[in-house]
């Protein structure tokens, strides 16, 4: 508020931004570049695993990107001045560097366009995005990615000859310093206490905190300054730990010293390559290549971690071309649609199907076809890589929606209908043959690049050049956030009712977060229902992947604190029947499975308390009991019969269910019908199921 104060009275955007810039520059006057990076690594760069929180972890990265830009301005290193890097300076450059920041970010919003335009809100939250988020997914899924799309020989050999070094070599010098430099810094405070020379005149902590550290300090007896300005000093003076050479690279991260020298050059600035260049410009420079080149084979790291997610960058500017984007786009394919057919079991797993009109002649083509019952899953992936001007929410994001995004809706479209109206066929030209009646089809659209500033909001699009109205766009997600739904998904229909259920938010059209996996957290942990809620009203959520974060960071072995693993909050007595279900898949185990997941709060566990009583009260009475049961799920309503027959009548089981199961679709012929059956306990003996003949 503050900031929009200050422009709603007349300040221009870029004017304020330079006033921050000086007021910087002014704040590092004097300031030795390696000890002002190393402050505001330690207190802005989250390292510790056991303790990281996405949400709550203080600190952010573009502080020290935006100095170290700031800093690229100097021709050299320049000396410490007379001054102490305590949490009075990193506050104040926090302060700056967090007001130019969201100044810039509200400058490229408002050259977007009209605030309430679609588009111009997603080239808004691109810009925002850009400069403040970092690592779109967990280091070993970068490692997996980077491994997958450079890993074969013919572009090894072209990174080693232009680069000089491979894929495996750079993961290692990206992931062995970073391990190491909480130690470093460690290292360096113990070594400084532990010094046994006499401390007084001549000991080089007294004379550094003589001429820096002001205050009464001198009044106290030596044996107290011995133990606390040593601490002083190697806070002040922490970036020391951190400098770089090839050699301290290569043993840290078991590669020779030749290939850390070619890793730290190939990712390296020199100091005074950003003089008159845009401050952002400049921080983007950073971010892609985050060392600072000090001369004489040191090299100062800004974030640390940023090194390994400039990689991708780096390789694709060397094997750009035909043969590698094909490459990507194929193996993006055979992974997102090898994730989704790990999780789900399909029936039949259908890969590079060829859409046909009336006449035979292919119009489109879908990545991957997966069936589960009556259920269809098309997948498509979007492997193009965005240009940096897009990133930043540059006019290049239009361009690069209209050719991905666009495209997606269109082909998942075409994919649904196809799939529906059996125009599939291979590369033969054989018709392919889905199993019975299809009723259900989802798409898909997985990507390499974060489409987080549009993904998660795609309604806001609806109506513009970008997305038609009435549209039905796929779901759209990163691969790595594929990756982290897959591992907390527990059983098939489980993603087929969030497919229904998220397809939804884009029909309501009012909630907003910041990205699929927190509309992936909501739904493990309270479901999708908003039909309740203000149909005028916008809803934002913040993020809620913390518990995801800290399983992940557990189960990889990064954090010691157990951390469980999120799931739905369902009674047990529903989990033994999913999991009874998707074991044996009787015909309609899809839809029952669905039904008992559709209860919002305590609905099921009612249920069950209702199904558990009738129990002994069908054996007292040997007579069959009847529990019906509704649940308006979106798009079609579920009625639930759960029927108990006494163990003397567990022959005619079948026919009391095809009977209930009659009636039940006699009255609600619209409405999709489960029938479960139960003999002595609340063990699911046999369903029936009636499909509406709805299709979507």
């Amino acid at each position: 508020m503050r900031l929009l104060e200050e422009i709603a009275a007349g300040k221009d955007v870029v004017v304020a931004i330079a006033e921050r810039r000086r007021a910087l520059d002014e704040l590092l006057d004097g300031v030795d570049t390696v000890h002002a990076l190393g402050a505001l690594i330690r207190s802005e760069v989250a390292l510790d695993p056991e303790s990281y929180s996405e949400s709550e972890t203080p600190g952010s990265s573009y502080v020290v990107e935006m100095t170290a830009a700031a800093l690229l301005a100097r021709s050299a290193r320049a000396p410490n001045g007379a001054r102490v890097l305590d949490g009075a300076f990193t506050t104040q450059v926090r302060e700056v560097t967090g007001d130019a920041c969201f100044l810039e970010s509200l400058r490229r919003a408002l050259g977007a366009g009209s605030p309430v335009s679609g588009v111009s809100a997603a080239r808004g939250r691109a810009a925002a995005q850009d400069l403040m988020l970092r690592a779109p997914g967990w280091v070993w899924q970068e490692h997996e990615t980077l491994r997958g799309l450079f890993g074969e020989e013919r572009f090894e050999a072209r990174l080693r000859a232009e680069v000089g070094l491979g894929v495996d070599e750079a993961i290692a010098c990206a992931d062995g310093w970073v391990v190491e430099a909480g130690g470093w810094a460690a290292d360096r405070l113990a070594n400084a206490l532990a010094d046994d020379r006499a401390f007084g005149p001549g000991h080089p902590v007294y004379d550094w905190a003589d001429s820096h550290v002001g205050g009464p300090w001198r009044d106290q007896p030596i044996e107290q300054q011995a133990q606390f300005l040593p601490m002083v000093w190697a806070w002040s003076t922490e970036g020391e730990a951190l400098v770089l050479t090839p050699e301290r690279l290569a043993s840290a991260s078991g590669v020779s010293v030749e290939h850390a020298r070619c890793y730290l050059e190939a990712l390296s600035l020199k100091l005074g390559e950003a003089t008159d260049i845009d401050w952002f410009q400049a921080t983007d420079m950073v971010r892609w290549k985050p060392f600072i080149d000090l001369g004489g084979g040191e090299y100062m790291p800004t974030v640390p971690g940023n090194d390994l997610w400039a990689l991708r960058s780096l390789f694709e500017s060397v094997v750009k071309g035909k043969s590698y984007a094909k490459h990507r786009g194929s193996w993006l394919e055979q992974r997102a649609a090898g994730l989704l057919a790990g999780v789900l079991r399909p029936t039949q797993d259908v890969r590079n199907a060829y859409i046909v009109d009336a006449t035979g002649s292919r119009i489109g083509e879908v990545d991957a076809i997966l069936q589960l019952d009556d259920t269809v899953i098309c997948v498509e992936a979007k492997s193009a890589t965005m240009r940096p001007s897009a990133r930043r929410g540059g006019d290049a994001l239009r361009g690069f929606l209209a050719e991905n995004f666009t495209k997606a809706v269109e082909q998942s479209a075409r994919a649904r209908a196809a799939v529906l109206d059996g125009r599939l066929v291979d590369e033969a030209g054989r018709p392919i043959a889905l199993a019975g009646h299809v009723r259900e089809v989802h798409t898909v659209a997985v990507t390499l690049d974060d489409l987080s500033a549009v993904a998660p909001v795609v309604w806001q699009l609806e109506g513009t050049e970008l997305l038609a109205a009435g549209s039905a766009p796929p779901w759209v997600l990163t691969l790595h956030e594929l990756e982290q739904v897959c591992a907390t998904t527990e059983w098939p229909a489980q993603l087929i009712l969030f497919l229904r259920r998220r397809a939804r938010l884009n029909e309501l059209a009012r909630h907003l977060a910041s990205d699929e996996l927190d509309w992936w957290m909501h739904f493990l942990n309270r479901g999708l229902y908003f039909e309740d809620e203000d149909a005028a009203a916008r809803v934002r959520f913040a993020s809620l992947t913390g518990p995801l974060d800290a399983w992940m960071l557990y189960e990889r072995g990064l954090r010691e604190t157990p951390a469980p693993k999120s799931r739905m909050p369902l009674d047990d007595r529903s989990r033994a029947a999913l999991t009874r279900l998707d074991a044996r898949r009787p015909d309609g185990w899809m839809l029952a499975s669905v039904a008992l997941m559709s209860g919002a709060g305590t609905a099921m566990a009612d249920i069950w308390d209702a199904i558990e009583e009738a129990v002994p009260r069908a054996q007292s009475r040997q007579k069959v009991q009847r529990l019906r049961f509704e649940f308006q799920d979106h798009p079609w309503p579920i009625v639930l019969v759960a029927m108990v027959v006494p163990d003397q009548g567990r022959y005619e089981l079948g026919a009391h269910l095809d009977d209930a199961l009659a009636q039940r679709v006699a009255e609600s012929p619209d409405v999709d019908v489960v029938v479960l059956g139960f003999l002595h306990d609340t063990t699911v003996r046999s369903i029936r199921v009636a499909r509406a003949q709805t299709t979507d």
